[in-house]
């Protein structure tokens, strides 16, 4: 069994690493936990209604998920964060609506919320492995043209229509999200995208060297956090974002340090 974790743990950290890339990037991080809310909000409902849960998450996380990437390239993009926080409180009246009606064990949903490593099943481990796979595969073949996504904040600058990219990008992070939910929790799971994703803009220069910074520091946020969750007895979720927490503070000392040797320098 723990290797399902070690598996799920590696998983998470390499494509939460990645997806936070793009979305700290495109300073459009409440796209990734909108997306994460209403997979949550699918699970929930899902459940309630004696199907499975990642059907309910994966449909609802998709459906969001294309929604706002075609909202962030049309006369809405400015408004893109309102509507996200729309839909954010929309799925979080749902999880609770459902949560609420909800009779008999809950420990599964609680999970949901929180994150919980023994709710993760093998065949779950190796789906989150293959997307991370296949997740890695889109970027390195797409990696210039979601680089230049990042770099050209006006469509109109664009040499080519970024619209199809972000639309496939998009729907990998909405099964990304949703085979976390398990191991990080949908209440969590923005912090993982968010926090070593600008650690990693915090430390580094090129696209290149951000990707790879991300990946370390997500891993480092999972496994860490996996290995503090089974020798404390503590909540996976919670041991997993607060170290990425932490990493992302040591990112901001460590270019604090550097920003005043870098001035001399320079003079």
């Amino acid at each position: 069994m723990f290797l399902t974790w070690l598996i799920a743990a590696l998983s998470s950290g390499v494509s939460c690493g990645l997806l936070g890339v793009y979305l700290v990037g495109l300073e459009m991080p409440f796209l990734g936990i909108a997306v994460a809310h209403a997979a949550l909000a699918g699970a929930v409902t899902a459940h309630f209604l004696g199907i499975p849960t990642w059907l309910g998450a994966g449909a609802a996380a998709l459906l969001i998920g294309l929604l706002l990437a075609r909202l962030a390239y049309s006369s809405v993009r400015s408004d893109l964060g309102a509507l996200s926080s729309i839909m954010l409180s929309t799925s979080m009246g749902v999880v609770f609506l459902m949560i609420g009606l909800t009779r008999g064990e809950m420990s599964s949903l609680l999970g949901l919320l929180w994150g919980n490593i023994l709710f993760i099943q093998p065949q779950g481990a190796a789906a989150l492995a293959l997307l991370t796979i296949v997740l890695g595969v889109f970027i390195a073949m797409s990696g210039r043209l979601l680089d230049a996504l990042v770099f050209a904040r006006q469509s109109e600058t664009y040499a080519f229509d970024p619209r199809p990219v972000f639309l496939i990008f998009m729907s990998l992070a909405s099964f990304v999200i949703t085979l976390n939910l398990e191991f990080v929790g949908g209440l969590l799971i923005y912090a993982l995208l968010a926090n070593p994703a600008a650690a990693a803009y915090e430390l580094a220069e090129s696209m290149g060297a951000i990707r790879r910074f991300a990946i370390v520091f997500g891993v480092t946020a999972t496994c860490g956090g996996l290995f503090l969750s089974w020798l404390f007895d503590l909540p996976t979720g919670a041991c997993i974002v607060l170290l990425s927490t932490a990493i992302y503070a040591g990112a901001l000392i460590a270019r604090r340090k550097t920003l005043p040797i870098q001035g001399r320098t320079k003079g």
